[in-house]
């Protein structure tokens, strides 16, 4: 079944904010104090809001019995003109197993093929620990207020990987790799491939723009596990090619001064 971003098949849930409210109250310990996944998603939206943005198509995904909480919001300013090629996303993660932090990441999802991605530029979390509480509003707030700066260089990003031309044997040393720093692994390098010379939606002439795009096409996860994951292999994208287009963020680089936390 297909979701708008995202694909959700081989058993995986996707769920409503009214499922999360009847789920069972995690327990907390001395340690470990794991937080309910609608409340999360509360307490994330509420710092989004207080922003200015609107929430739009706010979709909820399970993992592992319910214990892993995946999230995707679109997010709309009346004060920001929209691109219109690219949307901004957040993305939440939430565990009640101890397998990551709550965190929140911001990225990008292309409108014409619902390819999602994420950069390193607002990445930030905590761990379920005594004082959580006492840190995550500060750092949600820090980041949420980032997200204008992220958007413009998301914008110069993009339109350095539209100007870079791409050939096929640099599209297949790309490839490597992709596969080199674990962003694809064996399986999905055929599916790049396919992308990279008959692509499923229009990303114009062989550039870095449309090798992007048949890197998240491939990337587009095939359970919540995946999904999960997304994340963390689109920044690693991100950086990478990012380098090879020497992408130039000197007008915004001291603009984004987190203290962040990765996705691993």
């Amino acid at each position: 079944m297909r979701i708008q971003g995202a694909y959700m098949h081989c058993g995986a849930k996707s769920t409503s904010l009214h499922e999360l409210a009847l789920m069972p109250r995690p327990i907390p310990t001395e340690t470990h104090i794991p937080i309910a996944h609608d409340e999360f998603f509360s307490f994330a939206a509420n710092k989004i809001m207080q922003q200015g943005y609107q929430i739009r198509r706010d979709r909820h995904y399970l993992n592992r019995e319910g214990q892993q909480y995946f999230a995707l919001m679109e997010l709309e300013h009346q004060d920001e003109s929209q691109n219109e090629g690219h949307a901004t996303m957040a993305a939440l993660r939430n565990a009640h197993d101890k397998s990551f932090i709550a965190s929140l990441a911001i990225g990008a999802k292309v409108f014409i093929c619902d390819n999602l991605s994420f950069s390193g530029d607002i990445v930030v979390g905590h761990k379920h620990t005594i004082n959580i509480w006492s840190k995550l509003p500060e750092i949600f707030e820090r980041a949420v207020k980032q997200i204008r700066v992220m958007r413009k260089r998301q914008d110069v990003r993009f339109a350095e990987y539209r100007q870079a031309p791409v050939d096929d044997r640099l599209a297949d040393h790309l490839m490597m790799e992709c596969f080199r720093k674990g962003i694809v692994n064996l399986q999905r390098i055929g599916k790049v491939n396919q992308e990279w010379h008959n692509p499923s939606a229009d990303h114009g002439d062989k550039t870095m723009w449309r090798y992007f795009n048949a890197v998240t096409a491939a990337l587009g996860p095939s359970s919540t596990n995946q999904l999960i994951q997304l994340p963390k292999k689109t920044i690693d994208l991100h950086l990478m090619l990012d380098q090879w287009c020497d992408v130039d963020f000197q007008a915004t680089q001291n603009e984004l001064p987190l203290d962040t936390e990765t996705l691993n």
